[in-house]
């Protein structure tokens, strides 16, 4: 079970990343108009939340009960998994596709869109989630005029998502800030399992630049309505940057669990066609360090590098 849920994690923090790209490709897009532009990564950010929610929450009671107990996965496992989202940056690959349009549901005809998406997990299945919301502009009643080149638009967000015999009930918000020629986008998402009672908090930071490209997400699941039903949190990370010296991507993650946190630091470099990995861990005791090769065939062989007291060391 516990495989499962670390499995599940990876899944997510994979199609985030697939995500920054298809953010990116939105904003360099010089045939969409800003409408067009704004729909597509709305459309995109949308379909990120839903199949979290769906990997997340999605489970049977017996699956979600199992999240306490306790057991571990090797390391070399553990970084295999880990090592899957690399690469997923690498590659580029893109394993969310959605499609958007007039909701003609009549079993949720309070909700106006529908939106499907098909996502692919890591062991290459492909899953289907159907979300019906609706989208209502907010008035921003503190936007300051002084600035004409910003421009700041919230919008309330309220829906069904449905997986299979899962259905979630979806609240949230979604703000999007322009200025110029950069544009933030920031998403609260709140998913609730309808069978089970899960409950999942998505939060999402995403800025782009000519040369860069960041995220932050912070995952939040609980047990039921209230905060004291807190059963695991985690955040990431993310950034990828370009230069005449070559290419470097780096992701962090934090976890916390039963008291439990673990923290993930993972860096590539490409420099004269020369990949170097370096690995940063740590499980509740010393900074772990470690160095992933990748084979030829594919997999990675990891080399223990030592340990210590300090994450910068």
């Amino acid at each position: 079970m516990k495989r499962r849920l670390l499995t599940a994690i990876v899944a997510v923090i994979i199609l985030a990343i697939a995500l920054t790209a298809v953010l990116a490709a939105c904003k360099d897009d010089p045939g969409a108009t800003s409408e067009e532009t704004q729909a597509q990564r709305q459309q995109s950010i949308f379909a990120l939340a839903a199949v979290s929610a769906g990997e997340l929450i999605g489970g049977s009671e017996a699956e979600q009960a199992a999240l306490a107990d306790g057991s571990t996965v090797e390391i070399a496992a553990e970084l295999d998994e880990y090592m899957a989202m690399l690469d997923s940056i690498i590659g580029g690959d893109q394993p969310i596709t959605s499609t958007v349009g007039a909701n003609t549901n009549e079993q949720y005809s309070q909700y106006d869109m529908v939106q499907t998406i098909t996502a692919e997990t890591v062991g290459g299945a492909a899953e289907t989630y159907t979300l019906y919301y609706n989208e209502t502009h907010q008035p921003n009643y503190g936007d300051d005029d002084d600035d004409r080149d910003e421009q700041e638009d919230n919008y309330r967000v309220e829906g069904v998502m449905v997986n299979g015999e899962s259905v979630f009930d979806i609240t949230g918000w979604r703000e999007v800030s322009t200025e110029r020629d950069e544009q933030e986008e920031s998403l609260e998402f709140t998913a609730v399992n309808r069978a089970t009672g899960m409950r999942m908090v998505f939060e999402l930071e995403n800025e782009n630049e000519s040369d860069e490209t960041g995220m932050e997400f912070a995952y939040s699941i609980y047990g039921g309505s209230g905060r004291d039903s807190l059963i695991r949190s985690f955040e990431i990370s993310f950034e990828q940057e370009s230069g005449w010296m070559g290419e470097e991507t780096e992701f962090e993650l934090f976890t916390h669990e039963n008291g439990q946190t673990m923290e993930y630091e993972i860096e590539s470099e490409v420099v004269g066609g020369v990949e170097k990995i370096r690995i940063t861990r740590r499980a509740g005791g010393p900074v772990e360090r470690y160095r992933a090769t990748r084979n030829d065939d594919g997999t990675y062989s990891y080399e223990y590098v030592g340990s210590g007291t300090r994450w910068d060391d």
